[in-house]
């Protein structure tokens, strides 16, 4: 679901063309960002594919699109699509409790959110 909806909407904002990018290997990443995504229940590629529609959604519906630079667009498109790539289904909280090696690689300050960027 989330290589199609990035499809649909890097189009929608006529991204490949305008900035050069190949579409092959934007399929190919996406592709990769939603291998990334395990199958947890809430936090998985349908999740992803949602929220990267929703941002979509936002920034037409606000018309923030008009005011954004097509690398911004992309920046924000790319970010929704994999803001929660290799979740555990946990929080920060359990994973700082249970010592886990995740939690200590990071110093136990924002955990997830620095583990998702870090994949």
């Amino acid at each position: 679901p989330l290589v199609c909806m990035a499809a649909a909407v890097m189009r929608y904002h006529g991204l490949p063309e305008k900035l050069g990018i190949d579409e092959k290997k934007l399929h190919r990443f996406m592709c990769a960002v939603e291998n990334g995504y395990n199958g947890c229940i809430y936090h998985s590629k349908t999740h992803a594919a949602d929220v990267l529609h929703a941002t979509h959604c936002l920034i037409q519906s606000e018309g923030l699109c008009d005011e954004m630079s097509c690398d911004e667009t992309l920046a924000v498109l790319v970010a929704a699509a994999v803001h929660d790539v290799g979740h555990p289904g946990v929080n920060n909280a359990f994973l700082i409790a249970r010592q886990h090696p995740v939690a200590a690689e990071y110093d136990n300050v924002a955990v997830l959110e620095r583990y998702h960027i870090g994949i």
